[in-house]
């Protein structure tokens, strides 16, 4: 959410493009006709159990000289088509707030290999004091580069230091969760999860999504599904409730011209699919014999849609 603000905070309008019904991700089809010669950068986002398709982006930005930045708040330890997410773009940003997957509270990492960038990211986060200099040493920092206290301290670095030495084990955890899940409710007509970025091995994860979006589950809410889920030992959770245009902490507005849409007024996959989905957090995903009773109870109940009907009218 920050990151989306942070764009109004240098003067840029958002322009939102909509996502692939299969990962959940910045369609790359879509996002062409979002580029005008006022596009300054791309910025796809790394959601919940899947990577935006990298390769499809890239080729789109090199091709209108467009640097990207990978938001990867949700994908730590993520690896694409061979090399960690967040080092295929100009820039990768991962958020370490106490939900992610590597978390110290608060905070969050920029990363490049753009020297000249690395200074001036510095610089911002550090009220404008180059790296390694004191207070009154060096020069001044550029006038038009307003700059802030982002500053992390050594204890959030000290808790992110012992989490990083297990970071490996934990994705490779969270990916054989993820196939079990996936493969539990294979054979359920109108129920399928979250595809992994398509180069994805293994794929990050800040939760796994299902998604009941076939016309088997015509009419059912989510909150239904849930609520027998938790009957039989395990509620999934109701993962977002909305597109992130329409929450209430993203206060643009787009009648102020404070954001747009890459086509029409809005992001027609997104919104049909966000109510259709179920989310369960990584926390979860950690623990194997948690995991196969959840996809035991994720098939009996899904699989059971008059059951599912029956419930809804006793309501």
């Amino acid at each position: 959410m920050l990151f989306k603000n942070s764009l109004s905070y240098v003067g840029a309008i958002p322009v939102f493009v909509d996502i692939e019904p299969t990962t959940l991700c910045m369609d790359p089809a879509k996002l062409e006709a979002a580029i005008t010669p006022k596009t300054r950068a791309i910025i796809p986002v790394h959601v919940y159990g899947s990577t935006a398709d990298l390769e499809k982006i890239l080729a789109i930005a090199d091709k209108h000289g467009i640097p990207v930045i990978e938001d990867c708040a949700h994908s730590h330890g993520g690896i694409w088509n061979g090399r960690g997410v967040g080092s295929w773009g100009k820039v990768g940003s991962f958020s370490f707030q106490q939900s992610k997957s590597m978390a110290s509270g608060e905070g969050g990492i920029c990363i490049t290999n753009d020297k000249e960038l690395a200074d001036k990211i510095y610089l911002l986060k550090h009220i404008g004091y180059a790296r390694g200099l004191k207070q009154g040493q060096g020069i001044r920092a550029p006038e038009d580069l307003l700059c802030h206290n982002y500053r992390a301290t050594a204890f959030q670095a000290v808790i992110l230091s012992e989490q990083l030495k297990k970071l490996k084990e934990r994705v490779a955890a969270y990916w054989d969760s993820a196939k079990l899940l996936a493969a539990a409710v294979e054979d359920v007509p109108g129920f399928r999860s979250q595809a992994p970025g398509r180069l994805s091995d293994p794929q990050g994860y800040y939760s796994f999504q299902y998604i009941f979006d076939g016309e088997q589950f015509h009419g059912i809410p989510k909150n239904i599904i849930d609520e027998a889920c938790a009957a039989e030992g395990f509620r999934p959770g109701n993962g977002t409730h909305e597109a992130v245009y329409h929450q209430a902490l993203f206060n643009l507005r787009k009648e102020k011209g404070q954001y747009r849409f890459a086509e029409g007024d809005s992001c027609p996959v997104c919104e049909a699919i966000v109510p259709k989905t179920l989310g369960i957090a990584h926390q979860v995903l950690a623990e194997r014999k948690t995991v196969e009773k959840i996809a035991e109870i994720m098939h009996k109940v899904t699989s059971n849609v008059d059951e599912l009907r029956k419930y809804m009218k006793m309501k």
